[in-house]
């Protein structure tokens, strides 16, 4: 039969409470990374996207743009990786050194 709450003894009211503490304290109470300041801009496209019938390892819609709305949204989205925290690596951002 389980003893009720009020006769615990002292040794497992401390284990309970030491628990209780270390609890709050490694997750409710740790400090947290405030969010990056940054912000997307997505830039305005210069030409109209073409959605057009493609073939990949499936028949699938593709969008075609024009090289430079490409790489205006391809910079700014790795931009926005690397300011909310991402390595170059994942961002693919780390350029390759000539041979």
């Amino acid at each position: 039969m389980m003893k009720p709450c009020g006769t615990l003894n002292w040794r497992m009211r401390i284990c309970v409470g030491s628990t209780a503490l270390l609890s709050l304290t490694s997750y409710g109470c740790a400090p947290t990374p405030l969010p990056s300041p940054y912000r997307v801009n997505l830039p305005t496209l210069n030409a109209a996207p073409l959605v057009t019938p493609c073939r990949t390892d499936r028949p699938t819609q593709c969008v075609v743009l024009t090289q430079d709305d490409y790489l205006a949204l391809v910079r700014e989205l790795k931009a926005a990786c690397l300011a909310l925290g991402g390595t170059p690596d994942a961002c693919l951002t780390r350029k390759e050194s000539p041979p």
